[in-house]
C-alpha cells in the first residue's frame, strides 16, 4: 500500500509518522521537507497532478492506491471574498479527478472537521445521523470551506466509483511546538475563566490510530461508512467543559497555582474583538500579527508545549 497524503504536514501527520512510520507514505504540501513533494494547491494546473503521481511512484517504486486529504485553510479569514479557499478547492478537485481516472486509486480518506456541520451551532452529542444545516446558513468562511471540500470530494469519488470516507474531527492537540490547540491553552494557562461550555477535543495520537484503521480496513465492505465522527476519546462518555482541557494542560505542566478569572471578562473581550474585526476588516492582519508575536515572544518564555498525550485518555 502506498498512500498520498495531500496537505499532510501538520502535527497530525507528524504524530502518524512517529507512530506508524512513513515507508508507504508520500507527503504533498508546502512544508520544507526532504520527503515531501512540494505543491501549492492554489496553483494547481492540469499537468501537475500527473507529475505529482509520477514523483510519488518514483519515491516508493510502486503506484499510489490510497489518498488522505487533510487540507486546512486559515482558521481566521477577514471576509468571504478571500479567493484562497476557492483556489484550494479547485486544486483538490483537479488532483483527485486525475487520481480516480488515471491512477487506479481505490480509496480516499478525507480528514474533515465538525466545522463542516457549522461549528458555531450547538453540536453536543452530534453524530453521523444528524443532518447538516443548509449551507446558506453558515456564518464562518472556514466552515463553508470544510463543507464544500466534502461535497467536492464526494462528487468526484462518486463519479468514478471510488470508495471514500470523511472523518470529522474536532480540535486536536499534539506534543509538537506548532500545535494550535496547545498554544491556545498556553495563552490561557496563567489566568483564564473556567469556561463551562461542553466541547470536544481529541489528541493527534487517537486520530492517527483512527486514520490507520480506516486505511487498512476492507474498503469493499458495505459496513464502511462515508462519514465518521471522532471528536473525543471513547473514555469520555460525553463532552466535557472547555475548562477541563485547560485544567489538563496545567496538570501536564505541573502548575500548582490554578487561577480562574471571571467568565464575563472573557465574553466581553471576545465580543469586542469580533466587533472590531467586522467593523474594520483592515485591522484583522494587525490583530493576527500582534497575537502571534505576543504568543511567540512572551508566552513561549514562560511555558512549553505540554505532554498532554501522556495524561489524556487514548482510545
Amino acid at each position: 500500500m502506498t498512500t498520498l497524503w495531500i496537505g499532510g504536514t501538520s502535527g497530525l501527520t507528524r504524530t502518524y509518522i512517529n507512530q506508524f512510520g512513513s515507508d508507504d507514505l508520500v507527503l504533498l504540501g508546502l512544508e520544507s521537507s526532504a520527503n515531501a513533494i512540494q505543491c501549492d494547491l492554489t496553483e494547481m494546473t492540469k499537468d501537475k497532478p500527473k507529475a505529482i503521481f509520477d514523483e510519488a511512484q518514483q519515491k516508493n517504486n510502486k503506484p499510489v492506491n490510497k489518498i488522505v486529504i487533510g487540507v486546512r485553510p486559515s482558521l481566521l479569514t477577514p471576509t468571504f471574498r478571500d479567493s484562497t479557499p476557492m483556489k484550494m478547492l479547485q486544486g483538490i478537485e483537479m488532483i483527485l479527478a486525475h487520481a480516480c481516472r488515471e491512477e487506479n486509486i481505490d480509496f480516499v480518506l478525507h480528514i474533515s472537521s465538525v466545522a463542516a456541520a457549522d461549528h458555531l451551532r450547538n453540536q453536543v452529542f452530534i453524530s453521523e445521523k444528524v443532518a447538516d444545516p443548509p449551507l446558506p446558513e453558515y456564518t464562518a468562511p472556514y466552515d463553508v470551506f470544510k463543507r464544500a471540500s466534502e461535497e467536492v470530494i464526494s462528487k468526484v469519488c462518486q463519479q468514478n466509483s471510488v470508495r471514500y470516507t470523511h472523518l470529522r474531527i474536532s480540535g486536536i492537540f499534539s506534543d509538537n511546538d506548532k500545535c494550535l490547540q496547545c498554544n491556545v491553552f498556553r495563552l490561557q494557562a496563567l489566568l483564564t475563566p473556567f469556561v463551562p461550555t461542553p466541547i470536544d477535543h481529541n489528541s493527534s495520537l487517537n486520530v492517527s490510530r483512527a486514520i490507520r484503521s480506516l486505511l487498512n480496513v476492507n474498503h469493499s465492505s458495505e459496513m464502511l461508512q462515508t462519514m465518521y465522527y471522532y471528536t473525543r476519546p471513547l473514555a469520555l462518555a460525553e463532552p466535557v467543559p472547555y475548562g477541563y482541557y485547560v485544567h489538563e494542560y496545567k496538570r501536564a505542566q505541573n502548575m500548582q497555582l490554578l487561577v480562574w478569572g471571571p467568565l464575563i471578562a472573557l465574553t466581553w473581550v471576545r465580543i469586542l474583538l469580533h466587533l472590531i474585526a467586522n467593523a474594520f476588516p483592515f485591522v484583522y492582519p494587525t490583530l493576527r500579527l500582534w497575537t502571534t508575536c505576543f504568543r511567540c515572544h512572551i508566552m513561549n518564555t514562560l511555558l512549553t508545549v505540554p505532554n498532554l498525550q501522556k495524561t489524556f485518555p487514548t482510545c
